[in-house]
């Protein structure tokens, strides 16, 4: 999604350029248009033709029931994207059937920037930069489309419910420095698309069903400060370049299947603090020579 503004917003457009639908707009020209712009930006087409899917539900409602009523030929098109994308992710979510235990202001007709846990980069007028709903119910896998916000830096969802795997999808958000996903449902292993996402800082998958391998691809993430991925079933050998990583703060590698010996190149890391693995005696899994914490 870019970040250009209208410029033609016109007098009674907000300081975002955002104006209500005006009366010479029919609901038959705003809904055609709004139906052609969603056809474009959903990754499966037919999943508007069920009126039970996330996509569906989003669509209705923005057409039919945002007290926003945006209006198509004067607002931004990415911003009425993301106001879509961020409803699909409600319904997907379990928001729309009530499982949210607080809806955070979602759905509301006030900017979408202003909804409790979205933030954007530049206040009210910007694109989401941040979404942050931690400890709130949500349930099911997050939709595809969500990737489709390219400005976001945080995706932080800890502490709830959310099932599937980390799609290649992921990939698509180059600029994210945090990605919080611990205390989940997530199943198999780290895609290798991961280990290209080098504005990464935060890695916290801890408490998840994660499975497989840590690659040695891992130390092209240089940016890398903060590791959590215990309480998992990963496996295999620590990668020794984990030790290439200088700004390594936390390591935490416990109670998963880990075997061999932390690397000594990840004791000797400048900045490292923490360092948990599962080598409490007397029947250690790993070796580890400058852990922390031994469990």
């Amino acid at each position: 999604m870019g970040a250009n503004v209208i410029s033609d917003a016109g007098p009674d457009g907000g300081p975002d350029g955002r104006v209500p639908s005006s009366l010479e707009e029919t609901a038959e020209v705003r809904a055609t248009k709004m139906a052609d712009l969603f056809a474009g930006v959903v990754v499966d087409p037919d999943s508007l033709e069920d009126p039970s899917s996330p996509q569906s539900r989003a669509a209705k409602w923005l057409v039919g029931s945002d007290g926003a009523r945006l209006c198509f030929s004067n607002t931004l098109q990415d911003i009425i994207v993301q106001r879509y994308i961020l409803a699909v992710f409600y319904y997907a979510t379990g928001g729309g059937d009530s499982a949210w235990k607080e809806q955070k202001g979602f759905l509301e007709p006030t900017n979408e920037c202003l909804w409790d846990g979205v933030e954007c980069d530049e206040g009210e007028s910007g694109f989401v930069q941040k979404l942050n709903i931690d400890n709130n119910n949500l349930s099911g896998a997050l939709p595809s489309e969500l990737y489709l916000l390219s400005n976001l830096t945080n995706l932080e969802l800890d502490s709830n419910e959310l099932t599937g795997s980390i799609p290649s999808d992921i990939s698509k958000l180059t600029l994210l420095e945090t990605y919080d996903m611990d205390k989940n449902n997530l199943i198999g292993t780290l895609p290798s698309v991961l280990y290209s996402m080098t504005s990464l800082k935060v890695l916290d998958l801890n408490d998840n069903e994660l499975s497989g391998k840590i690659s040695e691809e891992i130390g092209e993430l240089s940016q890398l400060r903060f590791i959590q991925i215990h309480q998992n079933k990963m496996s295999g050998k620590v990668p020794k370049a984990l030790g290439t990583l200088e700004l390594l703060e936390t390591l935490s590698l416990h109670y998963n299947d880990f075997s061999g010996e932390i690397p000594e190149s990840v004791c000797q890391l400048p900045n490292i603090f923490r360092l948990t693995s599962d080598c409490s005696k007397p029947d250690p899994k790993m070796s580890c020579s400058c852990c922390t914490v031994c469990f």
